[in-house]
């Protein structure tokens, strides 16, 4: 016999059946139904599992009684042994989840008995525990895991910090951000690239439950998205790339990573061994124009032109003598990408890998999001190297990069 789960009385629905007043003595929930305490009551109870009620007779006297309101689950009936069914019962109303039932025990003339009756109105009653969502940790906020709570919450009071472990941090403080967002703070900082982390509760103080009362379960490894550094990713210089034998161009940088001159460079030391992206602002200029590459070579010279067999497997070029983006692959020529395009200020394209496809994406908000504008049929497997070519003097295009090394 499974035991049904205690169900939080919301106070709207507190009444007589839960008081101590007028002589009835509360006790514990029990399938064993004892007749030796005057008038008793036990708790409004849910019905989770088979539940079978039988005869306490210990001390059992006529006129000893006992109740219990049990709330359905649209699947399991109780059943009664050693007790009779009054004749005036309505019986037991399993209809649906969430009905009240009811059920007041008896002894009389040394027979066991047991009636059931509902509300004139039986609305059904919440019992379904709310679920944790999703736990994510937003570029704008790396110190605050947003957990999200599958329905409303009581939002009355948090959860305490300890009832909240995170892998390779501690969690200081939690408060509700909406009645379905929790915030959990936690020290250090996420960083872009660190160690994949997992969150995990333990009810405790101020457990996390929803408007009617129903708590929600324990967790562990819950799986964290760290979106840290993915809208904005990480601003670089060219010195990580080696500068290609073009005599007509040189290559300086601040260090914020604006690139000022025209250039060409490949990736000596930046590479992509797993997922990742680089990005580049729309280039500034009547006449400029910007090639950011993925080669699966070192080793080939791109200076003479962006259609000939030194050109890199993956690349997008954007040109503002066009006002076009271009895609090329496999050392052919580059080729239109949709129609002619009329970039904001805020437009950003970045070509990236996910697993073994490279796509080119752009965005129209400084990288908030991102929509995919081509995808290159060609599989990418193993280290790829990156390449830029700033092709106009005058070119400010800001590169950024996730997941390069």
């Amino acid at each position: 016999m499974a035991t049904p789960s205690a169900l939080v009385i919301p106070k709207a629905l507190v009444g007589a059946s839960s008081s101590s007043g007028g002589g009835v003595t509360p006790i514990s929930f029990s399938a064993v139904v004892p007749f030796n305490a005057g008038s008793s009551v036990m708790p409004r109870t849910a019905v989770s599992g088979a539940l079978a009620f039988t005869v306490n007779s210990s001390g059992a006297a006529d006129g000893n009684t006992a109740q219990v309101e049990l709330i359905s689950d649209g699947t399991n009936v109780p059943s009664f042994t050693g007790m009779a069914e009054w004749a005036t019962s309505f019986g037991y109303d399993n209809s649906q989840a969430g009905l009240r039932n009811l059920i007041q025990f008896f002894r009389s003339g040394g027979q066991y008995y047991y009636s059931i009756s509902q509300p004139a109105v039986n609305t059904p009653i919440d019992v379904t525990a709310p679920t944790a969502g999703a736990a994510s940790v937003a570029d704008a906020t790396p110190t605050v895991i947003n957990l999200v709570v599958g329905e409303a919450a009581d939002t009355a009071a948090a959860p305490s910090a300890a009832s909240f472990t995170v892998s390779g941090h501690t969690v200081s403080s939690v408060a509700w951000g909406t009645s379905t967002r929790l915030d959990i703070t936690v020290t250090p900082a996420f960083v872009n690239g660190e160690a994949a982390r997992t969150l995990a509760y333990t009810p405790g103080t101020n457990p996390i439950k929803d408007v009617a009362g129903n708590l929600m379960a324990a967790f562990a490894g819950k799986a964290i998205t760290n979106n840290v550094g993915s809208s904005a990713g990480t601003l670089f210089t060219l010195s990580p790339l080696t500068r290609l034998t073009n005599a007509s161009n040189v290559y300086t940088a601040d260090g914020s990573g604006v690139t000022s001159f025209g250039a060409y460079g490949r990736g000596g030391s930046l590479t992509l061994a797993g997922d990742g992206w680089i990005s580049v602002d729309w280039p500034s200029g009547s006449n400029g124009a910007v090639i950011v590459g993925f080669d699966r070579t070192n080793t080939v010279d791109w200076t003479t032109g962006i259609a000939d067999a030194n050109t890199p497997d993956f690349f997008l070029r954007l040109s503002t003598v066009s006002g076009n983006l271009f895609r090329g692959e496999n050392n052919q020529t580059d080729t239109l990408v949709g129609a002619a395009l009329t970039p904001s200020a805020t437009a950003r394209y970045r070509l990236k890998r996910t697993g073994t496809t490279v796509t080119i994406e752009e965005s129209n908000d400084s990288g908030g999001t991102w929509s995919t504008r081509y995808t290159f049929p060609t599989a990418s497997t193993g280290t790829l190297y990156v390449w830029i070519a700033s092709i106009q003097s005058n070119v400010i295009y800001r590169p950024r990069h996730v997941g390069l090394a």
